[in-house]
Formats: structure tokens, C-alpha cells, sequence
């Protein structure tokens, strides 16, 4: 979605040239196939799929932290000199497009309390753009700047979206997911109240044959339908934008048929720092690769990324596989967003601690982190190993017991102030010459 000012196309910035009447199609791809039941799931309905730090029972969101001093902008990890020099253009006012981050990951990722925190250290040295990427109809899911609220029946592609073989057409848009609402079902989105001013809406969908969705915000509503033009190939991949107040409820209905929803993007028109968190639950870094891969890699180019994060691998300590193999599943994925974007910086995170029932690290927490840190180095991305972030060995019985506990007595999930700890660190190191890590704690 890099498309500038209002009457021109194809600059870095995700500002739409599509009028509110008329929809762009922006990639197309093979006719889906009709989707076997086994394949579509109700997002009201239970599920077999098992995500780390997910949101079953979850606690209570802890008091926003102090606001600390703005963090220095500086080029602490070299390979990100290009991210860096965005940011600073940014913020001296010399840059009129977002800088938009990817970060990919699994459920430490979606959860979104770690990727929050990062975004607030990236905004302490640039102004705010915008949630960025929102999921619509998706059981489960949180956005800490978005609060969602569905009515109705939504089910979702893949059925388990997880999973590392080709599933259906193998079209997910941005975000490995599309959402299927069915009759009377409708989605509704507020921004935080951090934000003021215009924003804008731009909706990701494909509707096949006889398909329709209704999109409101504010006063503005309008039909998306197959059958009015909208979609003259229902293969198509298509967006559309609403302009409006930060105040003003975004509202997606199902109108006709069988409407499929890749997701929404929101931003301030102002530029800002946006930070675009497309975690799934249980994925390892192999499921993207799943994924169609010309349709996923244009996504990533319309989008305009500044940088491309990836933050897997706890999903991958409880494998059985030879950690090398995860070496090259990451480098598959930078690769193939760089055929698009061949100057693309790119962060590999490792896996944060997983800790035996006697306390140890699990030994394939430092394999994998070994086997990303090599990939880094060959594909020429910075590195940050959330394990030595947290301390090493038996950082994670040392985060259990810190008052207020940190980490999860199930030796794989952190709390949600843990997460947040752990976002901090994770903000001090791409944004300070030095990163700071947590000294061992007494157990």
C-alpha cells in the first residue's frame, strides 16, 4: 500500500488512491476452491488448537507504567541503519510517509501486551501513526489500541491457522487469516483514546459470487457487493478506504453470501510510527510459509514495510526437528519478502526461556536461538535473544518468582507484566546504543 498524496501512486506512504465508491484490486490469484468443512472453523466454537501465551483466562491488564524519558535515537544494531534513518526523518518532520514495522511472531506476539511496548519505545522517538493492522471477527483476539466487539457468527480459514501445509488457495492476506462472517453477523472497532484528529480506514477483503458486506463509519456507509462491481474477478484481492474522525466506530456487516475479511488497516493521516503485530497462535515460522507466496510477498510491498520483525521459536523448542532447519525456515521468509523489497531491514527475535520441572532452561531454547542468531548473520539482519534479555539459564524460574511474578507457573507463558517487562527490554535494545539486560534474580 504504497501510494502517496492524493493524486499520485505507488510512493512509500499506505494512503490510498481508491474513492470511498470504488474499490482497487490489487493482486489476483487462482479461483479459491470451495472450502471443505474441515477447513473452516466458527470462531464461536471451541478449537483443539493450543497457543502460547493466548488468552485463556486472562488477567487483568496491569496500570500503565510511569512515562519514562524519550529514549535517544542512536543505530544500536547496524544492520537497521535504514530503519533508523526513517525514524530520525520522522522526527525532524522531513519524511511524509509512515514508517511501518511487521512483526511477525507467534501468540507472545498476538497477545500484543510485548509488541505494545516496543511500539511505545519506537513512539518515544517519533510520533504515533495509527494501530496499523487490525483483525475483524477473529474469536480471541486483542489490539491494545483497539477495542472490538463482535455480534454474530464468524468463522475463519485456516481452521487452524497454525498449521504448516498449504491450506485451501493459500490466500491470507497480510495476515495468515481471513475471517468469514456469516448472516447478521457484524464487527465493531474504537480507536484508544490516544488518538484525535482524521484517520484513515482501509478495509482488506475478496468477495466471491453473489458476496456482499456493508462498511460504516461515522455518517458514511456504503455496500461493498460482487454483484454492483465491486469485485468483477472474485479472485481478487481488494481494498477500500474510509476517511474519518479518530472518534468515530468503524462497523463491518455481512450483507450477502460468503464475504472474505483479511483484516482492516488504520492510520493517522499525519505520518507516524506504526507497528503492525500479526501473531498467531501456536505458529512457528514455517506456517508463513504456507502461505501463497506471491500474494503474501505483494501484500508486504503494497504495505510499504519499513521493517520486517520475526519473533518465533518457542513453538519450535517443543519439535523434534534439527534446529538448522528452523535456520532456513526463517531465511525463506526474508528472502521472500526481499524478491519485493530487496533493501527490506529485517530483526530476528529469539524465543524468550522455557523452563524443566527442575528449574533448567530447556537445552532447545539456546539451540534454536543459536540456529536464528546464524541466520541473521547471513541474511544480514540485526539479532536480539530474548533469552539472554530475560538472563540465560533459569531465567524463567527466576521471572516466576519475582514479586509480582513475571512468568507462569506452566514453564512457557509469561505474565502479562512479564510480557511487558520483556517488551521494554526488547524497546531499550533497538532504540539504545546498549541493551539493557535483566540481571539474574535470587529464586
Amino acid at each position: 500500500m504504497k501510494f502517496g498524496q492524493r493524486g499520485m501512486t505507488l510512493s512509500v506512504a499506505f494512503i490510498w488512491m481508491v474513492a470511498c465508491s470504488r474499490p482497487a484490486r490489487v493482486a489476483t490469484v487462482p479461483p479459491p476452491e470451495k472450502p471443505e468443512l474441515s477447513q473452516v472453523a466458527s470462531s464461536t466454537g471451541p478449537t483443539n488448537e493450543t497457543g502460547l501465551g493466548g488468552l485463556v483466562n486472562p488477567e487483568p491488564e496491569p496500570l500503565e507504567p510511569a512515562d519514562s524519558a524519550a529514549l535517544p535515537l542512536a543505530t544500536p544494531l547496524p544492520e537497521l541503519r535504514a530503519f533508523y534513518e526513517a525514524l530520525a526523518q520522522l522526527e525532524r518532520g522531513e519524511r511524509q510517509q509512515a514508517v511501518r514495522v511487521m512483526w511477525l511472531g507467534d501468540s507472545h506476539t498476538a497477545a500484543d501486551f510485548m509488541t505494545d511496548e516496543v511500539r511505545k519505545a519506537m513512539r518515544s522517538a517519533a510520533p504515533a501513526g495509527g494501530p496499523g493492522y487490525v483483525r475483524l471477527g477473529l474469536d480471541g483476539y486483542r489490539h491494545s489500541e483497539v477495542r472490538l466487539t463482535s455480534t454474530g457468527r464468524f468463522r475463519h480459514a485456516p481452521r487452524l491457522p497454525a498449521q504448516r501445509t498449504r491450506v485451501l488457495d493459500g490466500v491470507f492476506g497480510y495476515g495468515g487469516i481471513r475471517t468469514l462472517p456469516q448472516p447478521g453477523a457484524s464487527v465493531r472497532a474504537v480507536l484508544s483514546s490516544q488518538y484525535h484528529g482524521p484517520v484513515r480506514w482501509t478495509l482488506s477483503y475478496r468477495l466471491p459470487e453473489r458476496a456482499a458486506v456493508a462498511v460504516q463509519l461515522g455518517t458514511q456507509k456504503i455496500e461493498l457487493s460482487a454483484a454492483s462491481g465491486a469485485a468483477s474477478e472474485p479472485q481478487s484481492v481488494l481494498y477500500h478506504e474510509l476517511d474519518g474522525d479518530a472518534g468515530q466506530e468503524f462497523v463491518l456487516k455481512h450483507v450477502a453470501g460468503q464475504p472474505e475479511i483479511f483484516g482492516v488497516f488504520v492510520e493517522t493521516l499525519s505520518p507516524g510510527v506504526v507497528v503492525d503485530t500479526v501473531g498467531i497462535n501456536g505458529a512457528r515460522a514455517a506456517t508463513v510459509l504456507a502461505w501463497e507466496r506471491a500474494q503474501f510477498a505483494e501484500a508486504v510491498r503494497l504495505r510499504g514495510v519499513d521493517l520486517l520483525v520475526l519473533a518465533f521459536g518457542t513453538n519450535e523448542i517443543f519439535d523434534n526437528a534439527r534446529p538448522d532447519r528452523y535456520e532456513a525456515h526463517v531465511q525463506e521468509i526474508v528472502e521472500t519478502v526481499r524478491e519485493v523489497s530487496p533493501e527490506l531491514p529485517c530483526w530476528i527475535v529469539g524465543p524468550p526461556d522455557a523452563s524443566t520441572e527442575d528449574g533448567r532452561s530447556r537445552v532447545r531454547v539456546a539451540e534454536v536461538t543459536a540456529a536464528q542468531r546464524r541466520a541473521a548473520v547471513r541474511l544480514g539482519c540485526a539479532f536480539s535473544s530474548a533469552y539472554e534479555l530475560m538472563g540465560g539459564e533459569r531465567s524463567f524460574v527466576n521471572w516466576m518468582t519475582h514479586q509480582p511474578p513475571w512468568a507462569r507457573g506452566d514453564r512457557i507463558h509469561l505474565t502479562v507484566a512479564g510480557y511487558q517487562e520483556l517488551g521494554r527490554l526488547l524497546g531499550a535494545s533497538l532504540l539504545t546504543p546498549h541493551a539493557t539486560t535483566v540481571q539474574a534474580l535470587a529464586p
